[in-house]
C-alpha cells in the first residue's frame, strides 16, 4: 500500500478493474487541492494518476475520468484529464457520449441503489438517498440499527472500504447529475432498450432518471412519461403500453412545448410528489429579443452585472465553462468560453475588471460581465438568429445562472462592506426580475398556500410579502434581500453558510433541487413569520427599532 501525504491510496500492485481506478482518481483530485499558501497540493501525483489512467485498457478508467471532468476546478488539472479522455474516446471508435455512458461503473450496487455487505458482526447497507447522498446504516447480530459500531482490528479495513465507497459513490452521483443536466442543451436519442440498460435500470443513476420526463416514440405514436409505480404514466396520469426495444428515447425539454404541455407536467410532478433532480419541467426558455435582433452577432441581455469572482468560477467549471481567474497580472477583457456539445460553436462570455479590490494573492474579487456571443472554431461570429434554439437557450440559462447566484446584490451584508458599488447592489437587491426568478415567483405561488404560514403570506409583485407580529417584510424574489415595512427599511438577515441549501426545510415539498435562492426565501418566510420569537441579537436590533 502506497501512502502518500495528500491522504491518497492507492491499491497494491496488482490488483486492477474498477477499484484502481477510482483510487487513481481519488489520487488526482487529491493532489489538485489548493494550497492554502498557493498552489496545488501534489500536482506531480495527480498528474501520473491521469497518465495511468490514460493507459489502463477498456473503459473502466473512462468512467472515472468523465467524473473528474465534472469535479476539478484546477484548468491544469481539467485540461489534463480531458486529453486522457479524448484519447480514451479515439482508441474506443465510437462517439464521446456513447463512451460516457457505457463506461458507467455500478460500482458494486444492486438494484435500487443498494450494497449490502456483511463486516465481521455486523451488516452494513448503503444506499442512494436523492440525488447526491449516500447513506450508510450497520446492524448488529440480532438486527438492532447501530449508530457507531466497533470492529476489532483486523475488521476496520472492511469498514473504512465501505466508508470510501461510500464517497466514491457521491463524488460519482454529483458528476452524473451535471452530465445529465447539460445534455438538455443536446440533441441525444437512445432505443428504449439501450436506454433501459444505462439509465433507467442502471444502479447508479437509476433514482436519479426515473424523477425526469422523456419522451419516447413508435412510429405514428408519440408521447411524453415519467416513471409511477413500476411504469410510465403521462402528463394525464394515463399509463403508457406500447414501449417496447426499438422504440426511440429522449430528453424532453419545455422548448417548443406549449404552456398548457408544461403546466400540466408540473401539476403530475407535484400530485407524485417527485422533486426533480435539476429544474427540467420548470425550466426557464429565453428566446431571442428584439434588443438582441439589432444587435445580430450578441447579446447585452445579461451586461453590467458585478460578479464575485470567485463563486463565478466555480459555477463555470460545473457547468463545463472555461474561465481564468483575473488579477493584477491582467490587463482585462477576459472571459469564459464553452464548447457546445451538438454543433460546432463556442459560445463567449466576456468579463472584465469590476473594481480595484483584490485577494491578497492579487486575484481580482469582483469582475464586471459584458457580451455573450457565439463563434465558430476560426472564431467567426455566428449571427444570434443561427443559433440553434436549443442551444441558444441553453447557454442563456447558465449566464442567468452565473449572474443570478453570484451577483453581489445577492449579498445582505454588502452595504455593510464600504458601500462599493452601492447603486448597482440597490438596483440588483429590489430590481425587476430575471427569467429565473420568474420561475421562482411561480414556483412559489403554488408552493405558498400549502404551507402553515400562508395565511401570512402574500404576493406583491417582485416580492413575497410576510406579514409577522412586529412588522410586515418583503423578501425580493430575486435577492432574497428584505425590507420591512412601513418605511421600507432594509432588513440584513445572513443565512447561515451550513444550512442555508435548505435542508433544514425538512418536509417542506421542493419541486425541483438546484435552487438555492428558492430555500432561502423560503426560510426566511418561515423565520419572519414568527418574528416575536427570534432570539438572534442582530436581527433584533432592526426589527424592534
Amino acid at each position: 500500500m502506497l501512502n502518500i501525504k495528500c491522504n491518497i491510496k492507492l491499491a497494491p500492485v496488482g490488483v486492477t478493474g474498477e477499484t484502481v481506478c477510482r483510487a487513481l482518481a481519488n489520487g488526482v483530485e487529491g493532489g489538485l487541492r489548493k494550497l492554502a499558501r498557493g498552489g496545488l497540493y501534489a500536482s506531480s501525483i495527480s498528474k501520473a494518476c491521469i497518465t495511468a489512467l490514460a493507459g489502463m485498457p477498456e473503459l473502466e478508467p473512462v468512467a472515472q475520468l468523465s467524473r473528474l471532468k465534472h469535479r476539478l476546478k484546477s484548468p491544469w488539472g481539467l485540461e489534463e484529464v480531458e486529453n486522457a479522455f479524448n484519447g480514451a474516446v479515439e482508441r474506443s471508435g465510437i462517439s464521446r457520449a456513447e463512451v460516457e455512458e457505457i463506461s458507467l461503473p455500478t460500482l458494486g450496487l444492486g438494484p435500487g441503489g443498494t450494497l449490502e455487505r456483511k463486516v465481521g458482526n455486523f451488516a452494513a447497507k448503503l444506499s442512494i438517498v436523492g440525488t447526491r447522498e449516500v447513506e450508510l446504516a450497520w446492524r448488529d447480530a440480532a438486527g438492532k440499527e447501530v449508530t457507531k459500531p466497533k470492529f476489532p482490528k483486523e475488521e476496520t479495513a472492511g469498514a473504512k472500504s465501505l466508508k470510501r465507497l461510500s464517497g466514491d459513490i457521491e463524488k460519482m452521483l454529483g458528476a452524473q447529475r451535471s452530465r445529465i443536466d447539460n445534455m438538455l442543451g443536446q440533441y441525444r436519442l437512445w432505443t428504449f432498450a439501450n436506454w433501459q440498460a444505462r439509465y433507467l435500470n442502471h444502479p447508479l443513476i437509476s433514482q436519479l432518471c426515473r424523477r425526469l420526463i422523456w419522451k419516447f416514440k413508435d412510429g405514428e405514436q408519440a408521447t411524453s412519461g415519467v416513471w409511477h409505480n413500476g411504469g410510465f404514466v403521462d402528463a394525464e396520469g394515463k399509463a403508457i403500453g406500447w414501449l417496447k426495444a426499438g422504440s426511440e428515447v429522449s430528453l424532453w425539454h419545455p422548448l417548443g412545448v406549449a404552456a398548457g404541455a408544461v403546466q400540466a407536467w408540473r401539476q403530475r410532478l407535484e400530485a407524485l410528489v417527485v422533486t426533480q433532480p435539476f429544474k427540467q419541467a420548470h425550466r426557464e426558455i429565453y428566446l431571442i429579443t428584439d434588443a438582441e435582433l439589432q444587435t445580430r452577432t450578441y447579446s447585452n441581455r445579461f451586461a453590467a452585472h458585478i460578479l464575485r469572482q470567485h463563486q463565478f468560477k466555480a459555477l463555470c467549471d460545473q457547468g463545463g465553462w472555461k474561465y481564468e481567474l483575473m488579477g493584477t497580472w491582467d490587463g482585462g477583457g477576459a472571459g469564459a468560453t464553452k464548447e457546445l456539445a451538438g454543433c460546432d460553436y463556442r459560445a463567449e462570455f466576456w468579463i472584465g475588471g469590476a473594481d480595484e479590490a483584490h485577494a491578497a494573492s492579487g486575484v481580482t474579487l469582483n469582475v464586471a460581465t459584458d457580451q455573450v456571443r457565439f463563434c465558430e472554431p476560426d472564431g467567426t461570429v455566428v449571427p444570434l438568429v443561427e443559433v440553434p434554439a436549443l442551444v441558444f437557450t441553453e447557454v442563456m440559462r447558465d449566464v442567468d445562472l452565473f449572474v443570478s447566484v453570484c451577483s453581489i446584490g445577492n449579498d445582505p451584508a454588502w452595504v455593510d462592506a464600504g458601500n462599493r458599488n452601492g447603486d448597482y447592489w440597490q438596483r440588483w437587491s429590489f430590481g425587476n426580475l430575471s427569467v429565473s426568478a420568474s420561475t421562482r415567483r411561480e414556483t412559489l405561488k403554488r408552493l405558498v398556500p400549502k404551507l402553515k404560514i400562508s395565511s401570512q403570506c402574500s404576493f406583491e409583485e417582485r416580492f413575497l410579502v410576510v406579514r409577522g407580529t412586529l412588522r410586515t417584510y418583503k423578501i425580493h424574489l430575486g435577492s432574497g434581500n428584505i425590507q420591512m415595512e412601513p418605511n421600507n427599511q432594509y432588513l440584513c438577515i445572513v443565512p447561515d453558510r451550513k444550512t442555508g441549501d435548505g435542508r433544514e426545510l425538512g418536509k417542506v415539498y421542493l419541486p425541483f433541487e438546484g435552487d438555492t435562492m428558492l430555500s432561502i426565501i423560503i426560510s426566511k418566510a418561515f423565520l419572519l413569520a414568527d418574528d416575536d420569537k427570534i432570539k438572534d441579537v442582530t436581527i433584533l436590533k432592526q426589527t424592534r427599532a
